[in-house]
């Protein structure tokens, strides 16, 4: 049964450059803004043998929803620039409910911040108090 309210159909040109619609955590949201590039990695086609495909964050919402697992997400639309991904010798076509992992590129930093960065935080944190 249909409630009112309730989106039944969307209608695409097939023309469009296909867009993608992931959940970012509250924690990781100060971090996100349009124009960050976004590494995507598709279940169907583990990313060590298929690849990745490339994408661009286009825009992130400034309301949060709440997620039964989660907690509060926002969602953040991403532009592919690819329609399809190799497999096998075979182009297949990127369809609508694939299950992604998107990893969008936030910074860098050197090997050694990334190492030391629990002592840092331990140095910053020792012998605070209430």
């Amino acid at each position: 049964m249909v409630k009112p309210g309730d989106t039944i159909l969307k209608v695409v040109p097939l023309s469009a450059t296909p867009k993608l619609e992931v959940m970012a955590l509250n924690k990781d949201i100060g971090f996100i803004a349009p124009g960050q590039k976004v590494t995507l990695k598709f279940d169907a086609f583990p990313f060590t043998r298929y690849g990745t495909v490339d994408g661009e964050v286009i825009d992130v919402s400034r309301n949060a929803s709440k997620d039964d697992k989660l907690g509060l997400v926002y969602p953040v639309r991403i532009r592919l620039d690819a329609t399809d991904i190799g497999a096998d010798g075979w182009r297949i076509e990127i369809t609508p409910g694939m299950a992604v992992d998107a990893e969008i590129i936030t910074g860098d930093r050197r090997v050694i911040e990334y190492v030391l960065s629990p002592l840092l935080w331990y140095r910053h944190e020792a012998g605070r108090e209430r």
